[in-house]
């Protein structure tokens, strides 16, 4: 295949080879090793950087290197000789561009694939170079909030060993306080040495110091590690949102905002243990083996006696702070989705006067969430308090105790006796903390329940570890025996054998509630059959990765909402970038220009957080404009026009019939017969989510609006007969 060549300078023409074959190595990839991840248009587009690097003939051994980084390979490096336990592998063929080698067959040939398809190799070309390619191993452990959130924690640990070496440090240093008592006491008093009582008091005030900086540094590291997990772990939880299936979504969305931020909790008390376990602990455990040295074990045994009782009694209270704690949480989120509530319906209290009500029930909600916070301070004052009261026996009882052994000629001296005091206090000090570390935890544990219960909701691909990123997709829909229904519901809609052609602009039309909305859903795939398949293409649409699904498909909800940012984030929202001209061009055609016009900041304005700031039929005229400006090949578009006037409505049917091309597919579900002009089709469901009609849209409407007849009535004044004339009266339905 490949002729033997040797050539050091690489001309325009290699390296416009390297260049085109690097493009198919990107695609080709993927598909060929099980990876994490796949790579979307608009992913491949964010490394099209790469490929410009390829030209110079230095890049072409590192480009690929960083190509596998943004894949999710583990990059390894170029070598000369290729070897069979290494495949497959990558290799920079000179005069040949980049070629993958998958095999090595019987014969001792290597099996290898190009842009031009498959080939075997018998001697390879002088200066070939070959790179393995790997995939990351990506354990598949239990998804789970708790799962999430420990692995942002243990990605810190180069933060939490330098917290561990500066804690044990800082301990070593805390005992220099409670040895220069002793020496004090001990010798300085007894024999009158000054110039020792210099040397000891500059040195413990320089260990005093030393300590004082690294407290300083632990608790900057401490904030450090706190920042990054905060945001690894709202991340994740915010990507595990955005993930779970349209059907599947809570609808309390206040209550659903109060749990999505518990993540806040079990951070909050993760971090403290992690740095309780590995700084607080241990120096309660240093400072019990300090007194045991120092004045044996019968000293010793008394502030361990006192750790043990003040845990125990601590524990005790755990599951009553775990009851009243998941009480506050369960209605303290009630009261926050009580006011996401209020402030999104404000106008409608307002005007119906109904804001007594929530006001009620606002009110009713706090004194709740209060008497629960209450309780469980209560305990927790109380846990502590009673630790408290363990400290000052255990003090009152060590100073006895050491007093006895002194007085006895017991060997101990009265400054180990004061070391003693002041180290048992120290040990009971990490003791303390624990009732604080029960509340914690106790609101972690209900906070982790409702995280959990977010992660346990279905998201987008839910049966799929690798989602299908197919370039080219024929944009048309099979339905095979498919249900479906919302959670807890009978089900909405019901097709055996149903079949949208590519191409084909269908309308529906049906009664209030029968499923039209949900229909176009399920064709976006935001929402997955309970039963059967839906097939776009081919392929099953749940398969495929929802960017590529986006990039496809063109959905415009029927209610329109607006993001807080500018005019000009909310029309581009979702799209890659988009020149001016084209941007004006698309809101020329829809009329949003006047709205553009007629603002100071233009394009520029500003969009208040909930989508305030402009009109609802400007905001739907956003919304059409965005959808023309998208490159996708099927439109579903529920009621396009309905916050729009006579005017408007038809610049918009005008730009939609002059953006949606012939081969598009288009579904459109509306009840205004302007917007019939821009479909051929037309599907009557019925209220049991069934089709009823479906067929051209002459005969539809026809069987819909059958020919109406005018009726007159005449009366024989002689007679007093009555008669009455019929006159067909063609239908005008159309």
């Amino acid at each position: 295949m490949f002729n033997v060549s040797s050539g050091a300078q690489m001309s325009q023409e290699e390296q416009a080879l390297f260049s085109d074959s690097f493009s198919w190595v990107g695609q080709r990839l993927p598909m060929l090793v099980k990876a994490n991840r796949k790579l979307s248009r608009r992913k491949m587009s964010e490394i099209s950087s790469i490929k410009g690097s390829v030209s110079p003939e230095r890049e072409v051994y590192t480009a690929p290197v960083k190509l596998f980084d943004a894949l999710g390979y583990v990059a390894s490096s170029w070598t000369s000789t290729a070897r069979e336990k290494q495949l497959p592998l990558v290799a920079a063929v000179p005069g040949y561009g980049y070629w993958v080698v998958y095999d090595l067959d019987n014969r001792g040939a290597w099996l290898v694939e190009g842009p031009a398809g498959r080939d075997a190799v018998d001697q390879w070309p002088e200066g070939t170079k070959f790179i393995p390619v790997a995939s990351r191993i990506v354990e598949h452990a239990p998804v789970s909030a708790s799962h999430d959130i420990d692995r942002a924690i243990t990605s810190q640990r180069s933060w939490i060993f330098f917290f561990v070496l500066a804690s044990v440090v800082a301990t070593i240093l805390m005992l220099a306080t409670s040895l220069f008592s002793m020496q004090v006491y001990d010798r300085v008093i007894a024999t009158g040495g000054l110039p020792t009582l210099v040397v000891l008091m500059t040195g413990v005030l320089g260990a005093i110091f030393v300590e004082f900086l690294l407290k300083v540094a632990r608790a900057s590291i401490v904030r450090h590690m706190t920042k990054d997990v905060d945001v690894a772990c709202g991340r994740h939880v915010f990507s595990r949102l955005l993930s779970v299936r349209l059907d599947a979504f809570p609808q309390a969305v206040g209550t659903l905002a109060a749990q999505v931020r518990g993540f806040e909790a079990v951070r909050n008390y993760r971090t403290a243990k992690t740095t309780y376990m590995l700084s607080d602990a241990p120096i309660a455990l240093i400072f019990l083996a300090v007194i045991f040295l120092l004045a044996g074990p019968l000293l010793a045994a008394i502030p361990l006696a006192a750790c043990v009782i003040a845990i125990l009694c601590g524990f005790s209270f755990r599951k009553a702070i775990e009851r009243h704690t998941q009480k506050e949480n369960l209605v303290g989120n009630k009261r926050q989705g009580n006011l996401v509530e209020v402030i999104r319906n404000i106008e409608i209290l307002k005007s119906t006067g109904s804001d007594w009500f929530f006001k009620q029930k606002w009110q009713s909600l706090s004194e709740q969430t209060v008497d629960e916070t209450i309780e469980t301070k209560k305990l927790s004052e109380l846990s502590t308090f009673i630790a408290g009261a363990i400290q000052q026996i255990s003090y009152v009882l060590l100073v006895s105790a050491g007093a006895y052994l002194a007085m006895s000629d017991g060997g101990i001296t009265i400054g180990a006796i004061i070391a003693c005091s002041i180290l048992s206090g120290r040990i009971l000090t990490p003791i303390n903390m624990i009732p604080g570390l029960l509340v914690q935890s106790a609101h972690s544990k209900a906070a982790l329940q409702n995280l959990d219960a977010l992660y346990r909701l279905p998201v987008e691909n839910q049966t799929v570890d690798n989602p299908l990123v197919p370039e080219i997709i024929q944009p048309d829909f099979k339905f095979d025996r498919v249900e479906f229904s919302y959670a807890g519901q009978q089900s909405s809609l019901s097709f055996d054998k149903f079949h949208i052609y590519e191409g084909q602009k269908v309308g529906v039309v049906g009664a209030v509630g029968c499923g039209k909305s949900t229909l176009l859903k399920l064709l976006s795939g935001e929402c997955a059959p309970s039963h059967g398949h839906l097939l776009v293409g081919g392929i099953d649409i749940q398969h495929i990765d929802p960017g590529r699904r986006v990039e496809l498909i063109s959905y415009l909800p029927q209610q329109t909402r607006l993001f807080g940012g500018t005019l000009r984030d909310n029309l581009t929202l979702g799209l890659p970038h988009v020149e001016d001209q084209k941007l004006l061009e698309a809101a020329e055609k829809t009329g949003l220009m006047q709205v553009i016009s007629g603002r100071h900041e233009g394009l520029d304005t500003p969009i208040h957080e909930g989508g305030s700031g402009l009109s609802g039929g400007q905001a739907q005229l956003v919304a059409v404009t965005r959808s023309i400006l998208s490159d996708a090949k099927v439109w579903l578009l529920d009621e396009p026009s309905a916050s729009l006037d006579e005017t408007f409505e038809a610049k918009c049917i005008a730009a939609l019939a002059g953006r949606i091309g012939a081969e598009d597919t288009l579904v459109l579900v509306t009840h205004k017969a302007a917007l019939l002009s821009l479909i051929d089709r037309l599907i009557v469901l019925g209220s049991d989510g069934q089709i009823v009609m479906d067929g051209p849209k002459s005969a539809v409407l026809q069987k819909l609006n059958p020919p109406q007849t005018k009726r007159s009535t005449y009366r024989n004044k002689k007679t007093g007969a009555t008669a009455v004339a019929v006159d067909p009266v063609a239908d005008s339905a159309e």
